[in-house]
């Protein structure tokens, strides 16, 4: 989560944003948003729509009770079958919405 709720509109607002991402895939944007990174753009794309499904199943279990974070086991997990899971995801994407 970036703190800072300002637009980025300007490099060093950016900057700070990038310092916030790190070497992470996701930044959340306090107030504004999120942005997701990727070497190729149907991996961001992928990334951003995991990124709003997994908030919209966050929100939902909130309401339904608590909530539990996930362990670093479990991300490294995740990140481990990336490669072979956001092309994939990417291509399902593709085909749903002809606008891609």
């Amino acid at each position: 989560m970036h703190a800072d709720a300002r637009l980025l509109r300007s490099r060093d607002l950016a900057d700070a944003a990038v310092r916030t991402l790190g070497r992470g895939d996701a930044v959340a944007l306090r107030g504004n948003g999120a942005f997701t990174v990727s070497g190729a753009p149907g991996t961001a794309v992928t990334r951003m729509w995991l990124l709003s499904a997994t908030c919209r199943a966050w929100l939902a279990a909130g309401a339904a009770g608590s909530v539990r974070v996930l362990s670093h086991e479990e991300i490294s997990s995740w990140r481990a079958v990336q490669p072979e899971l956001l092309p994939r995801r990417w291509r399902h994407l593709r085909a749903k919405c002809v606008h891609f």
